[in-house]
């Protein structure tokens, strides 16, 4: 075998450089503002006649010029507009994100092309043979690994959400018993309260403030939380801003029932936490028994990556293990 550089390595080397830049780029993003506050804290135009255009500010432009003509590529691809509206749970984020459904398609896919590149610099330093089934997978799992870093933030968000419901309802609760109307106790929630229902609160304020009636803003409230708890009051609000009634009695009792219903929640937890912790083991051990004998014989699964029977069986074992995922999960979620 001829000695020298590898024609696949030179080019996954050189599109996994690319893609980390890229990735770098956007993820700069959202510290921009800052380190630009920072050269102008001063209320003068010395800081940045003295230091100029930074480095970082030049890769985000270029990055950012790369997403906005990745993007415009994607939306000349028929039939994209479908996924807008998968896309709409993460892009209800901060006030300052305002990337459109385009740019995380296109951010998805210089993921998928980063671990492509990284694939093929594996390939080129003879750590795995070149394969087109290895080359999918490799691009698919860096297509949807964003989409695990959004789902979680969303989980997140609506937990941060369900935590803070409480103190918005006590809030909304004292705010009727002085008298106060919906749009006036929505204003003192949005005012007082932080964090991202504080957040939901304030759009809500803002789109009463600009004409919009009481009952589309709570159901577009409902749409961006679409948590069971926040349904209940929202119809609540809209019935009881039809028919009149004891507003501030019928809060007391949404109050007492959230309570009840969050001991409940507490209560199935921690009835459930062993049966939890035992789901939990049972799908990581078969990672773990597979890595301990890939240790003790690393050639021991060589078979199900070298030919089409083993990478059949392969799928098969990953599509097994997702429908045991699956059916443990539907067993243990407990409707309340």
């Amino acid at each position: 075998m001829p000695y020298g550089i590898s024609p696949t390595l030179l080019i996954g080397i050189g599109i996994a450089l690319f893609i980390l830049l890229c990735v770098y780029v956007v993820a700069s993003k959202f510290t921009r503002a800052y380190r630009f506050s920072k050269r102008i804290e001063n209320y003068t135009i010395d800081p940045v006649q003295k230091y100029g255009t930074s480095i970082g500010d030049r890769f985000y432009v270029v990055g950012l010029e790369f997403l906005n003509r990745f993007s415009m590529f994607l939306a000349k691809i028929p039939g994209i507009e479908r996924l807008e509206k998968k896309y709409e749970v993460y892009l209800v984020k901060e006030e300052h994100n305002d990337s459109s459904f385009l740019e995380l398609i296109a951010i998805q896919g210089i993921w998928g092309l980063f671990l492509l590149g990284l694939y093929f610099v594996l390939c080129g330093i003879r750590v795995y043979q070149p394969s087109i089934f290895f080359a999918l997978f490799f691009f698919l799992l860096g297509f949807f690994l964003p989409n695990v870093y959004w789902e979680v933030g969303r989980v997140k968000r609506n937990q941060q959400i369900e935590e803070d419901l409480l103190k918005a309802i006590t809030m909304m609760e004292n705010a009727f018993e002085v008298g106060k109307s919906i749009t006036q106790a929505l204003e003192i929630v949005s005012r007082e309260l932080d964090g991202p229902l504080g957040e939901e609160f304030s759009k809500m304020n803002i789109d009463l403030k600009f004409g919009l009636e009481l009952e589309m803003v709570l159901e577009r409230f409902y749409e961006r939380v679409p948590i069971e708890e926040v349904h209940y009051i929202t119809t609540s609000l809209i019935v009881l801003n039809r028919t009149g009634g004891n507003i501030s009695k019928i809060f007391s009792s949404i109050k007492e029932n959230f309570i009840d219903r969050k001991k409940l929640s507490q209560e199935l937890k921690s009835t459930t936490a062993s049966a939890s912790l035992v789901c939990k083991i049972l799908m990581c051990l078969p990672f773990i028994i597979v890595l301990l004998i890939r240790l003790l014989s690393p050639s021991y699964f060589q078979d199900l990556f070298t030919s089409w029977i083993g990478l059949i069986l392969l799928m098969v074992i990953v599509l097994l293990y997702t429908i045991y995922i699956l059916v443990i999960h539907h067993i243990m979620k407990i409707d309340y």
